[in-house]
């Protein structure tokens, strides 16, 4: 894929519809104390500007949540 420069919602991060999965995801088990944290990364790449993206959820005794961010950052 050729890229012309991050596109506008990957600029924005705020549409994230358009990426599509590359890979597989990878789980990370991190023991503590009687419990576990557990995050999921998985990988996207944006089909307009090949931007790549990693989700990850995160889950366990310090609470839950989902978080995107743009691994390409900075490249263009």
């Amino acid at each position: 894929m050729n890229s012309n420069g991050v596109c506008e919602d990957c600029q924005s991060g705020t549409n994230l519809e358009h990426l599509a999965p590359i890979g597989e995801s990878v789980v990370v088990v991190i023991p503590i104390a009687s419990g576990s944290e557990e995050t999921e990364h998985s990988f996207s790449q944006c089909v307009n500007c090949g931007s790549v993206w990693v989700k990850q959820v995160d889950s366990g005794i310090g609470g839950h949540g989902k978080f995107y961010k743009r691994l390409t950052l900075g490249l263009y």
